[in-house]
């Protein structure tokens, strides 16, 4: 494997999904702050989707010269242009876990395990290498 160096940006902020103005607001100033940002990580697929329109604006090309990941598979991931690279975890597995260990607390049984779940990155447009740079 190649090594890259990469400025990444996480966001991993408290905005919410739902405030899709702020979100975007927040990407844009980001972004004009800090040119040099050539990857965005963002922990959810819509405000993945929101850094693509983002970036689009600003008239950076994704993947050539933004690479853009999302989180959870959402459907958006699909029909977003370019479509959205992005880590699938199985929601339900996850809820499962989280309501047992919720249990137990409420039962004042001791959480000693770890729990560990299985992702799988899903390889998509925004984040593919461009073969002519």
């Amino acid at each position: 494997m190649d090594a890259v160096n990469r400025n990444i940006h996480l966001l991993l902020n408290s905005i919410q999904k739902s405030d899709v103005y702020r979100t975007y607001k927040k990407q844009e100033a980001i972004l004009e702050k800090n040119p040099f940002i050539d990857a965005i990580v963002a922990r959810y697929d819509d405000l993945a989707a929101v850094a693509l329109s983002v970036a689009r604006k600003m008239g950076r090309n994704v993947p050539k010269d933004l690479a853009v990941t999302g989180f959870d598979n959402d459907f958006i991931s699909n029909y977003v242009s370019p479509t959205l690279t992005t880590v699938e975890i199985q929601k339900e597995e996850v809820g499962r876990a989280a309501m047992e260990a919720l249990l137990a607390l409420i039962r004042n049984e001791k959480l000693d395990k770890e729990i560990s779940f299985a992702a799988r990155l899903i390889i998509r447009e925004s984040t593919e290498k461009n073969k002519n740079k």
